[in-house]
């Protein structure tokens, strides 16, 4: 079975979503998050789903951030979905609250998700993970 068939089983198997929804796709521009836009985007029509695409910049990668949202957008483009993008501080809230980088960057992604997901209607955030993600 290929992909898109796999993952249109699964998602109406697992009542995943209802169709006529909206639905935000965390996008980071890594390979996890790619496969997952491209995939639902070809799905799209035949699920009923309006899909947006939202990055989180954590403030750790100051280099690298600016292009991969450049990347994100023009995939976002080409695939007919709306892309958004926000900026987080993680290292405030390391200083402020004493927990590590990973776990306060892990609060504020879901957090920036949440807002983007209001923003847009989406009542379902798809995020990609490969089977030996910590997801």
């Amino acid at each position: 079975m290929d992909v898109l068939k796999q993952t249109a089983s699964t998602i109406k198997k697992h009542r995943m979503l209802s169709g006529g929804e909206n639905v935000l796709i965390a996008l980071s521009g890594g390979p996890d998050s790619t496969c997952l836009v491209s995939v639902l985007a070809e799905l799209s029509e035949e699920l009923g789903l309006k899909l947006f695409a939202h990055y989180v910049d954590h403030g750790l990668r100051p280099e690298e951030a600016p292009g991969e949202i450049e990347q994100c957008a023009a995939l976002g483009k080409s695939l007919g979905i709306e892309f958004t993008h926000s900026i987080v501080n993680v290292d405030e809230l390391v200083k402020n609250q004493g927990m590590n980088k990973q776990e306060a960057a892990r609060q504020l992604r879901y957090k920036a998700l949440e807002e983007a997901a209001a923003a847009c209607g989406a009542k379902r955030t798809a995020l990609g993970h490969t089977l030996d993600d910590q997801a």
